[in-house]
């Protein structure tokens, strides 16, 4: 499919770069991978839901049907609403919200279910085709109204056999993202192993909550104002003191890194960048290169549901990454900056030439403190 289209369908097949995260582009997204993470506070109804899995998906289905009205069944009680098929597109089931009932082409969908009877039991793979029909159902004309104001977020759930597994879909602009919010989970009844089935239990509790989430997104939604959204959702984070919040609004991408030029909408206009994080983030290490005016000053900074963290910090003007326009105190500066550092046990942990912004002002700035922490403690990650 990525192969024959004339705008690849990003969902990691093959790798991609530069996209943004569907954890980043929705809100209810982040929160699911926050809910089916943290196996703390499960309710009864998931564990029920649970119970009715594991006595079920392991057994023997004569065909797919069977399976499919099984799951079905067990979803729907677990979310209070039925599955049913949409008019464009013949799926596997689908939960769908209509904010305006006497208007079919207003109608969204809010989650759809792709079945397999067995894994590997057919050539498709269970997740592309459920891109498949997401893709297909938002090109209607429900597509072209919510467009407008949202990214069209869609939870989709895959059962192959006795496993199952979830992914967030949206779209940048006229690209499809997908990214997985969960691994695959094996449906068993695993009484010995009361971890694998809390974990299961902490992902029912993410699907039950999500939908009517998605629900909102669109029931807020206003058709007839807006354009495509390609920033993330987050537009305000508490700042450093508590005190107040930090609102602003994108202004442009940096690259393909998760980095952003902002301006606040708090006062007047300021230019901000706002990072984005999967590694941490080091608040210890920039305010203290912050304080000795070796870093630009952090405004605030908070950590996602998915775990992303978000950086809120003043926008440094600097002369760009040739050191020979430089003049010669940006050596004394970065000499400073790593005395700073190490007489508070620190280190950066990520120094080169891309960290190192010298400002229009002739002073050194360092940035991106990810890797950052106390000596002997901070780890580069798994990808390093």
């Amino acid at each position: 499919m990525n192969t024959q289209t004339r705008s690849p369908i990003q969902s990691w097949r093959p790798p991609r770069e530069g996209m943004l995260p569907v954890t980043l582009a929705c809100e209810a997204f982040s929160n699911f991978v926050g809910d089916a993470r943290n196996v703390e506070g499960v309710e009864a109804c998931d564990c029920e839901c649970v119970l009715s899995l594991s006595k079920t998906m392991p057994g023997k289905f004569e065909n797919k049907k069977e399976r499919e009205k099984t799951v079905q069944g067990i979803l729907a009680k677990l979310l209070g609403r039925d599955f049913t098929r949409p008019t464009t597109v013949d799926t596997d089931g689908s939960v769908l919200y209509n904010p305006q009932p006497g208007d079919p082409d207003q109608q969204v969908m809010l989650l759809n279910l792709e079945v397999k009877k067995e894994k590997g039991s057919t050539s498709s793979d269970c997740g592309v085709q459920n891109i498949a029909y997401f893709v297909k159902y938002w090109g209607a004309e429900a597509g072209r109204l919510y467009s407008k104001s949202t990214s069209l977020p869609t939870l989709l759930v895959q059962v192959e056999g006795p496993t199952i597994f979830c992914s967030g879909a949206v779209f940048h602009g006229s690209r499809v993202c997908v990214d997985p919010l969960s691994p695959a989970f094996h449906m068993l009844e695993l009484r010995h192993d009361q971890t694998s089935m809390l974990q299961l239990a902490a992902l029912m509790r993410a699907i039950r909550r999500c939908v009517p989430t998605l629900q909102k997104i669109y029931k807020d939604a206003v058709l007839t104002t807006g354009g495509k959204r390609e920033f993330p959702y987050v537009t305000e984070v508490p700042s450093m003191d508590g005190t107040t919040t930090v609102k602003f609004q994108y202004v442009a991408r940096l690259g393909k890194k998760l980095a952003f030029e902002c301006r606040t909408k708090n006062d007047e206009g300021s230019r901000l960048l706002v990072k984005f994080s999967a590694w941490g983030y080091s608040k210890e290490a920039h305010q203290a290169l912050a304080n000795a005016d070796l870093a630009p000053k952090l405004r605030a900074m908070k950590i996602l549901p998915c775990g992303t963290t978000v950086a809120v910090m003043d926008f440094v003007e600097h002369v760009g990454h040739d050191m020979s326009v430089w003049n010669v105190a940006w050596k004394e500066h970065l000499r400073e900056a790593v005395r700073v550092l190490h007489e508070r046990s620190l280190v950066h942990g990520d120094l080169r030439k891309l960290n190192l912004l010298f400002s229009t002002g002739g002073r050194l700035r360092l940035v991106d403190f990810d890797f950052s922490g106390k000596e002997n403690v901070a780890r580069y990650p798994w990808a390093l």
